[in-house]
Formats: structure tokens, C-alpha cells, sequence
């Protein structure tokens, strides 16, 4: 590659006023509209019928094995003292996961589990959702409604129950698919008269006697799944209602800035050009016989539903984890993965572990790694190149042994990453990682980097989905005209963007999906933009998302939040102020694994109860002292009107913070 410069999208057709040329992703020329077309695909029932019969014609180098496995679990052995030890990976076959799949469909429609529900501004659904981490049952279920036209609703496994009501409420779910472990909560739910529609619990696991006469008591049926597919082996003659590509294939919920959560509808078709994209990405990224992929961002969100359903065409053996975050680090041991998407957070706990053990290196060890370092930092920005023959086997090779040894791509995205600490895991880990951009509304991707670029601080060219342009923001001082000191263009915006991968609408919310997706069908995403002279782009600010103070000062809380979020010991924060109010309010959700590390440290007593410790006085001036070191490296403490003077903590996790683009 040299020097030569990367050249990733392409603009086509005629500048309007107010907005740039629309840009492409330069793979594809000839236009986004053929996308949908490109692999002979038209819902994910078509992919389905590809797997079982093993004519993937689209996997390169793909060798036809009919026993090829799918799904991965690692086996459970109870011991003595009633804990759980994890052991080896158990596989599924491909042919099993979708005989699985028909007969979790089949018992859905025989008992007429999934009745229509006429809404008021959508139509026609078949509703079920589902209430648990990731595990093979989750994907039959999904794969099995996707089979007959259900859509399924997803519940994130963390959401407390006000969301959980007001999802299942909306969506007048009769059905929901659980793990054991949460059909208390449902239960505690409908028991106060909530819930009116919901009357079956089908549970993974084993349930509790206490739950199985609650639920008898207030006339709710619990099946066990196993039970469910056995019986649904049996049925014959079940008739599917066959998907059609505008069929609704999932409602992802996700919060907006205010308000409850909004329902995201995401079709057959979405999901496909998506997929189709990807095949479009060939020798960009492409896929391996031997690949092993992990799964531990929840499948409840559409991104990890794309890498999956992404798996499943390209043959990829697709790996759970035991479903504790942190215990990731025994599953890498064991899976020993080559694929892996994650987000900036766990990218950076990574960094900030092996910086830590840089730190310790002495003499000849301490100057090999500079050496080394410099020489692979060298070749990326060169020639493209993650890895180093020597230097990886006598030091870097140490670093790719923490993902088990043989990661050879990985995938960032939901929240921007510094390029610092992004250009670092390149050489540390040997490997290219790509950086996306994208929201639910797209199905997931919008944007990404390609494996042989060099430069970090950008998200890439559009993806081959869809088409971008920026479109022009005068009160924030954002013009597709605006150039730099050297007089080079540097168009910049709103992110508009427009395909086959774009969502349908917001369920029952015309006023918002109005607001969003404009009449010609291009989706305002709220975000800023810079297109860059090689097509790539730059995510620079979020629109709206400032606010003046009472005194005329402007705030933009992102940059706050960015900044903050470095902490190791805070897992989520809030920035809001108010135009009457002079002063910023900001809420934080600690980080309990590194919090609680801390305390046991400062010898707290409170170290082992969570509850109690993050009351702790030492605490809170601990955390607050933390976010104003933060607050001041990071500029945002002009004449002290940043820096908090008090701060609000809490434990829970379903806080409804304003989403970020994913």
C-alpha cells in the first residue's frame, strides 16, 4: 500500500444547496438499489434453507460439510458446594440449530401463541419477545419466528420493570420466551394487574417451585422450552405464514433523548442488505473456514443480531459466553476465537491493563518493547500491517494470548474510541480492528473502516447499504462550504443517510418517525459530521445537543460525558442542565467491579455490601473528586462552572440515558 491514500467512498451526482454531494462507498459504484438483489436473498428464511442444505455459493472458499456446527455453549458441571464450573465448548450443528428453530415455530403457531394484533398506525403483527442473555435457545426462538412471519420484541436482560411494561404493554405480547432466572420479575409484574395480554412463560433452564405456583395462582402457563420443542418435533402439517421482505423481523426498542423508549422496526429487507453488503466487502473483510466468532454483547440489540445472522451465513462457529462480563477473559481462554466485536469500554480496560504492565518492564525487556513497538507502529502506518514476525514472537504475542491466541479481526463500535488507544491494540494485539459507525435504525451498520487502513479518528465510508450527505447546521456553525486553514474543503453537518438498510418506522410513533426519516427517505440522525478527502468520515459532534446556561454560557454535554466516562470507575454518566439553572447536574452509574476493588483497598468495611457502600460519604468525595481531576484535564472546567460540587450515585443499570449512536 505505501503511501499511497486510502480512497473508501466516492461522491456521485450534483451538489443542492444547503447539503454536500451524496457520498458512496467506492466499492460500489453502480449504487446502493441493487443491493438487496446482489445474493439472491430475499428474507432470512432464504438464508436458513442456504445453512440446512449447505449451497452457500456466496462463502468464499467454503467447504461443503453437512455435520458443520453452528452454536457453542460450554458444558456446566455442578460441584458439591452447588457451584457451577464451566468447562470445554459443546457444539451444535447447523442442521440441529434449525431443526430446533421449525419446531419452537410449529408449537408457536399449533397453540396459537402469537395471535395477530391489529395496531393503531402499523398494521398487522404476530408478536413474541424474548427475556435473556445470550445463549442457542435465544437464536432458535429468533430464527423460528423469523420462519412464520413473528416478530420478535427484545428485552434486554439488565432493563428493570418499568421498561419491561411498558415494552411487553405496547406491544401487547402474549408470549414471552425467558430464562428462568427472570420469570419472578414478570411475575412480581403481572401480579399487580399489569401486563393484561401476556398468559405464557416458555423458560430456559429449570424454574422454581415458588414461581411455578405463583404463576398457577394468578393464571399464567409456564412451559419449559425443551419441553416446548419436543412437542413441537411432533407436530405435522403446521402451516407457516412465509415472511415477505417488508415483514417486520424485530422491534428493538431504544431510547431517544426524552420520553419512553421507541419501538425500532427493522425488516426482513433491512437485515438482508445488510448481509449482502457485507458479501459486498469481499477481499476488504471476508470470512474463513476455521473462523470462531464470541457472543457477548446482547443479542436484545441489533447489532450482535447481525453479526449473528452474519455467522450463520457465512458458516462462522459461533460461540457463547458463560454470561458473566467478567469471566470474558476464561471464555476467550477457552473458545480461542478469531472474530470478536466489542465496544470502546472493554477496548479500553484492555489498554489500560497492558499499559499498566508496560510500566513494569525493565532494562533490555523495557527497550525490546519500545523497539518493537515503534517498528510495528511504523509498518501500520506504512504498509497496513498489524503484525511483525520477530517482534510479535519475542514480546506481542504475549498481549494476542489474553484473546486466546488467534483473534485476526476485531470490530469496535457504539461509542466513539480514542485513536490513540485504537492505533495501540492494532500492534498489541496483531490484529486489524475495524471501527463502525451506526445506529439501531440501520439495522446496525452505517459506516465502517476497512482492515488494511492504517489511520484511526475516523468510522470509514458509507456502508454498501446505503448512501450518506451532510446537511448543513448554521445555529451550530456546520456548512457542507466550510473549509480549513488551508483553504481545503471540509464539508461537514448533519449524518443523513439512505438505503435498503434503513428502518421502517417507529412502531405506533408516526410524529417520530416523521421527525427522523424526511420525505425523499433519508434518515436524520441528529449526529455531526466531516466528509474527508478520501471519503471517509469523521463523527465530530451531536446536533441539538446543546444547551445555554442561565448566565449565557453554551454547554455541550457530550464532550463531558466523553471525557468522564474514561474513569475506571464509572460505568455510566448523565450531563443535563437547564437554560433557567446555572449550573450542570450530572448523574453516574459507578463501575461496581473496579468501585469495590478500590474500597477493599482503603480497607472500607462497606467493601463487600454494594448498596451500602455506594452511600458511603468516602465514596461519594471519592467519585467527585475523580470526575473534577477529569473534568479539568479535559478543559471543560472553565472559571470552575464544570466542576461538580455534588453528586447523585446510583447502582441500578436501567437508567434511561440519552443513546448515542451505536
Amino acid at each position: 500500500m505505501g503511501n499511497q491514500p486510502l480512497i473508501m467512498g466516492k461522491y456521485i451526482g450534483e451538489k443542492k444547496p444547503g447539503e454536500t454531494r451524496i457520498l458512496r462507498n467506492a466499492l460500489i459504484p453502480d449504487g446502493v438499489d441493487l443491493i438487496s438483489d446482489h445474493m439472491g436473498l430475499r428474507t432470512l428464511p432464504d438464508i436458513y434453507e442456504q445453512m440446512i442444505n449447505m449451497k452457500n455459493q456466496y462463502r468464499l472458499n467454503y467447504k461443503q460439510n453437512p455435520g458443520k456446527v453452528f452454536t457453542g455453549t460450554r458444558k456446566q458441571t455442578k460441584l458439591e458446594d452447588g457451584k457451577i464450573q464451566f468447562g470445554e465448548y459443546q457444539w451444535k450443528k447447523y442442521g440441529d440449530v434449525y431443526e430446533s428453530s421449525k419446531a419452537i415455530a410449529s408449537y408457536l403457531v399449533h397453540h396459537d401463541l402469537c395471535p395477530k394484533v391489529q395496531t393503531e398506525h402499523d398494521g398487522e403483527f404476530k408478536f413474541l419477545s424474548i427475556y435473556a442473555k445470550n445463549r442457542e435457545e435465544w437464536i432458535e426462538t429468533d430464527l423460528g419466528c423469523a420462519m412464520t412471519s413473528i416478530t420478535v420484541v427484545t428485552l434486554y436482560d439488565t432493563l428493570g420493570k418499568d421498561s419491561i411494561e411498558y415494552i411487553l404493554d405496547q406491544s401487547q405480547i402474549k408470549t414471552l420466551v425467558l430464562s428462568a432466572d427472570k420469570i419472578k420479575i414478570i411475575l412480581e409484574i403481572k401480579a399487580v394487574g399489569k401486563l393484561p395480554s401476556l398468559s405464557h412463560l416458555i423458560y430456559f433452564d429449570e424454574a422454581k417451585d415458588q414461581d411455578l405456583e405463583k404463576a398457577a395462582e394468578i393464571g399464567v402457563t409456564l412451559v419449559q422450552y425443551k419441553q416446548a420443542v419436543s412437542e413441537g418435533k411432533t407436530y405435522q402439517n403446521v402451516i407457516f405464514e412465509t415472511p415477505e421482505p417488508d415483514t417486520v423481523y424485530t422491534l428493538c426498542y431504544t431510547s431517544g433523548t426524552t420520553g419512553m423508549p421507541k419501538g425500532v422496526m427493522i425488516t426482513h429487507k433491512n437485515m438482508i442488505a445488510n448481509i449482502s453488503a457485507i458479501n459486498r466487502f469481499d477481499g476488504v473483510f471476508s470470512f474463513q473456514d476455521d473462523d470462531v466468532y464470541i457472543s457477548y454483547l446482547p443479542l436484545a440489540h441489533v447489532f450482535e443480531r447481525m453479526c449473528m445472522i452474519a455467522c450463520m451465513t457465512y458458516q462462522v462457529r459461533y460461540g457463547f459466553f458463560q454470561g458473566d462480563v467478567m469471566k470474558l477473559k476464561d471464555d476467550l481462554a477457552v473458545l480461542r476465537p478469531t472474530l470478536m466485536v466489542s465496544v470502546p469500554r472493554l477496548f479500553s480496560r484492555f489498554y489500560d491493563g497492558m499499559q499498566a504492565k508496560v510500566k513494569d518492564l525493565k532494562g533490555p525487556s523495557k527497550t525490546l518493547f519500545e523497539w518493537g513497538l515503534q517498528k510495528k507502529l511504523y509498518n501500520l502506518k506504512h504498509y497496513g500491517k498489524c503484525t511483525h514476525t520477530f517482534y510479535d514472537t519475542m514480546i506481542f504475542n504475549k498481549f494476542r494470548d489474553l484473546l486466546g491466541g488467534r483473534m485476526r479481526m476485531m470490530v469496535t463500535g457504539s461509542a466513539p474510541i480514542s485513536k490513540d488507544i485504537l492505533t495501540f491494540l492494532k500492534v498489541a494485539f496483531c490484529c486489524p480492528i475495524l471501527e463502525g459507525y451506526g445506529q439501531t435504525e440501520s439495522a446496525a451498520p452505517a459506516s465502517i473502516t476497512w482492515m488494511n487502513d492504517p489511520d484511526g479518528g475516523h468510522v470509514g465510508a458509507p456502508f454498501p447499504s446505503c448512501d450518506f450527505k451532510l446537511v448543513d447546521v448554521p445555529e451550530m456553525k456546520y456548512t457542507s462550504e466550510d473549509v480549513d486553514e488551508n483553504e481545503q474543503s471540509i464539508p461537514r453537518g448533519e449524518i443523513c443517510y439512505k438505503g435498503p438498510n434503513c428502518f421502517k418506522g417507529y412502531f405506533n410513533n408516526p410524529k417520530a418517525t416523521k421527525e427522523t426519516i424526511d420525505e425523499d427517505g433519508w434518515v436524520h440522525t441528529g449526529d455531526i459530521g466531516q466528509f474527508q478527502q478520501n471519503g471517509k468520515i469523521k463523527i465530530i459532534d451531536r446536533k441539538k445537543n446543546i444547551f445555554k446556561l442561565s448566565q449565557g454560557e453554551y454547554v455541550i454535554p457530550d464532550k463531558i460525558e466523553n471525557k468522564l466516562i474514561e474513569s475506571n470507575y464509572v460505568s455510566q454518566i448523565f450531563v443535563y442542565g437547564d437554560s433557567l439553572q446555572h449550573n450542570l447536574v450530572a448523574i453516574v452509574v459507578p463501575d461496581k467491579h473496579h468501585l469495590q476493588k478500590w474500597a477493599k483497598e482503603q480497607d472500607l468495611q462497606e467493601s463487600e455490601d454494594y448498596e451500602a457502600l455506594i452511600k458511603s460519604p468516602v465514596v461519594n468525595k471519592f467519585l467527585l473528586d475523580e470526575i473534577k481531576t477529569l473534568s479539568r484535564s479535559a478543559g471543560v472546567s472553565y472559571n470552575h462552572l464544570f466542576l461538580p460540587s455534588k453528586l447523585i450515585i446510583y447502582s441500578s443499570s436501567d437508567l434511561r440515558f440519552p443513546q448515542r449512536s451505536t
